[in-house]
């Protein structure tokens, strides 16, 4: 885990706009793995790149769809969505159904609506 973290910091100083580092946590920390560890995992791959789009949707859905209501925390996964959503339409499209979990989650259920709708369109090709 430690030599993990060293590369990827190596990485990303070598070039800090690079996808790559954030990929490598994505492998690493998510894959094959139970829910229930993954938060700190995450939470650490934020640390490292608090811009990251790929870390902070997947935070955010663990946050809104993890079954363990220990993890689970739609109103923090809400808080995160907004970070996610300023950015281009691709992204924008493609993180708005994390933004749907979200409400839900946190019980804003009119909004959960509204996102999934745009998720749907996007979908579809209608934005």
């Amino acid at each position: 885990m430690d030599e993990a973290i060293t590369i990827t910091k190596w990485l990303l100083q070598l070039d800090p706009t690079t996808r790559r580092p954030t990929s490598t946590w994505e492998t690493f920390f998510a894959r094959g793995e139970d829910r229930t560890k993954r938060l700190p995992n995450w939470q650490k791959a934020l640390q490292i790149k608090p811009d990251s789009l790929d870390v902070l949707n997947n935070l955010a859905w663990l946050l809104a769809t993890c079954p363990d209501a220990h993890i689970r925390d739609g109103v923090q996964a809400v808080k995160i969505c907004p970070a996610c959503l300023r950015t281009d339409a691709l992204w924008r499209d493609r993180l708005v159904g994390t933004l749907a979990a979200a409400c839900a989650e946190a019980g804003r259920f009119d909004d959960a609506i509204a996102a999934a709708e745009k998720a749907c369109r996007a979908g579809l090709g209608g934005g």
